[in-house]
C-alpha cells in the first residue's frame, strides 16, 4: 500500500516537544511507521509546511498541494502524520470536518504518535474526534495568551518586543533587549521634525532627504530604498521619539487564529514613559503636534470618514488634485503639464492611466486645469454658497437629532415593529423596483 506523509512545524514553540519542533524528525518517524506496517512511501507525496501556524490555513501551501492531489485522484490511499494537530489547529468542528473529508475521499488517515487511525460515523468516534480537535485549538489559544502576557510584561518594563526602530539600536542586556539611541539616525529624525515645524510638506521633506542621501529605514521587501511621504508621516507620529512607548495598539490575529490585523481600543493601549529615549525636544514636538492637529481638524472627509484629499493650502499646489476621481477606474487625478507654444499648459489626468498604462485604465482624457477649476468654483458659488441653500441646511441641522440619538431611536422602533415574511418581501420588491437613491 502506498502512503503519503504530511509534517508541519508551528511558529509557536512554547510547550511543544522536540518532535513537534522538527519537520525532519516528523518525516523520519512517519517513514518508520510506514515501514513497520509494510507500506511504501511515495517520495513525490511527502508534504511539509515549516514554521506555519496550524490555524493559518492560507499559508499552509503544501497542505493545499496535498488536498489538490487528493482531489485530482491520488496515487496513494494512506496519509500518515504525527497527530491531528499537525493537520489543523482550527476550532474543533472545523478541524474535525477537514479530517472527515479526507476519510470520505477514501484516504485512511493514521497518526504515528499513538498508532491510531482517524475514525468517524459513530457517536463515540465523532465525540472523541471533536474533543481532540478542540483541545488542539485550545492549545493554540493558550499559546497565544502566554505569548501576549510575556510580551506585555516586557513592554511594561520598557524592553523591546519587536524589531528595530529607526533612530535606535537594539542591545541585549541580561536576557532581554533594550533600546539605545543611534546618534546618526536620531539627527535625521530631528531634521524631519524641524522641517515639518517650519512648514514643509511630507513630500518635500522626503525629496530633500533623498537628495541629501540621508540615512533611511530599511525598505520592505521588493520596494526601493528611500524616504517616502508615508515614512516621514510615521516618523512624526511615533510616540517613541517623544520618550513614550505605546504597546498593544493593534491585534495581529483574529479569533480563528488567522492573520487579520485590527486596531485595539485606545483604552487597551499600554503606555510607558521612558524620557531617556526622547530624541526630539518638547518644544519641537509641541510645534509639530500643533500643526498635525490643525491639519486633522481641517481634513476633508467623506460621510463614511474616509479622507478626501489634503487640507486646503497644505502642500496641494493645484485646486482639484486629491478631489477628482476617474469615472472608469476610481483612481485619483493628478496635475500634468504640456508644452504649449512658449509656455506650458496644465491639465488634470488619470494618474492610474499615466502610471500603469491603458491596460489598467483606458481613460486617457484630460481636462484643462483652468477650465476645470473655474467650473468647480462657479458651481460652488452658485449652489453651496447660495444663501437660501445655506439657510435650509442650517435649519435642517438644528432640527435633526444627534447621530447617536437618531440611531438609538431607530433601533427602538425596529425592536417594537418586527418584520414578518410579508413585510420583508414587500420591502425587497420596492427596493428592486425603485433602485438605490443617492443624495
Amino acid at each position: 500500500m502506498v502512503a503519503a506523509i504530511y509534517a508541519r512545524r508551528s511558529t509557536e514553540q512554547n510547550g511543544a516537544d522536540a518532535d513537534a519542533k522538527s519537520v525532519a524528525r516528523q518525516v523520519d518517524n512517519a517513514r518508520a511507521f510506514v515501514a513497520a506496517r509494510g507500506w511504501t512511501v511515495d517520495a513525490a507525496h511527502v508534504y511539509v509546511d515549516d514554521a506555519v501556524s496550524g490555524a493559518e490555513t492560507r499559508k499552509l501551501v503544501n497542505r493545499q498541494r496535498l488536498l489538490d492531489a487528493i482531489d485530482a485522484g491520488p496515487a496513494f490511499h494512506v496519509l500518515v502524520m504525527r497527530d491531528a494537530s499537525r493537520f489543523s489547529r482550527r476550532d474543533g468542528d472545523e478541524a474535525f470536518g477537514e479530517l472527515k473529508r479526507l476519510a470520505q475521499a477514501g484516504i485512511a488517515v493514521w497518526f504515528y504518535q499513538d498508532g491510531t487511525q482517524f475514525e468517524y460515523g459513530t457517536m463515540g468516534d465523532n465525540v472523541v474526534g471533536f474533543v481532540r480537535a478542540e483541545m488542539n485549538a485550545e492549545f493554540r489559544r493558550q499559546i497565544a495568551k502566554w505569548t501576549y502576557d510575556a510580551l506585555r510584561t516586557k513592554a511594561a518594563k520598557g524592553y523591546v518586543t519587536g524589531g528595530r526602530c529607526f533612530g535606535y539600536d537594539n542591545a541585549r542586556v541580561n536576557g532581554h533587549v533594550e533600546r539605545r539611541i543611534n546618534d546618526t539616525e536620531a539627527a535625521v529624525v530631528v531634521r524631519i521634525f524641524e522641517s515639518y515645524a517650519a512648514g514643509h510638506g511630507l513630500g518635500t521633506i522626503a525629496k530633500q532627504l533623498n537628495e541629501q542621501s540621508a540615512f533611511r529605514p530599511s525598505p520592505q521587501q521588493g520596494r526601493p530604498a528611500g524616504w517616502a511621504p508615508s515614512s516621514v508621516r510615521e516618523i512624526l507620529r511615533r510616540p517613541l521619539y517623544r520618550g513614550q512607548i505605546v504597546w498593544n495598539r493593534s491585534k495581529k490575529r483574529d479569533k480563528a487564529g488567522q492573520l487579520n490585523q485590527s486596531r485595539r481600543r485606545p483604552e487597551d493601549w499600554l503606555r510607558v514613559d521612558q524620557p531617556e529615549l526622547r530624541i526630539v525636544s518638547v518644544a519641537l514636538t509641541d510645534s509639530v503636534d500643533a500643526r498635525l492637529g490643525a491639519m486633522r481638524s481641517r481634513m476633508l472627509r467623506l460621510s463614511d470618514g474616509r479622507l478626501l484629499g489634503r487640507p486646503p493650502g497644505e502642500g496641494a499646489r493645484y485646486l482639484l488634485t486629491g478631489l477628482l476621481t476617474c469615472a472608469d477606474c476610481g483612481g485619483g487625478f493628478e496635475a500634468l503639464s504640456r508644452a504649449s507654444g512658449r509656455r506650458r499648459a496644465f491639465v488634470y489626468g488619470c494618474a492610474t492611466h499615466r502610471r500603469k498604462g491603458a491596460c489598467i485604465c483606458a481613460n486617457g482624457l484630460v481636462a484643462p486645469m483652468e477650465d476645470a477649476d473655474a467650473s468647480v468654483l462657479q458651481t460652488v458659488e452658485e449652489t453651496l454658497l447660495n444663501p437660501a441653500i445655506i439657510g435650509r441646511a442650517l435649519a435642517y441641522a438644528e432640527a435633526a437629532p444627534p447621530r447617536g440619538a437618531r440611531s438609538r431611536l431607530g433601533r427602538r422602533r425596529e425592536g417594537h415593529r418586527p418584520l414578518d415574511g410579508g413585510d420583508r418581501g414587500r420591502r425587497r420588491t420596492r427596493s428592486a423596483r425603485g433602485g438605490a437613491r443617492h443624495v
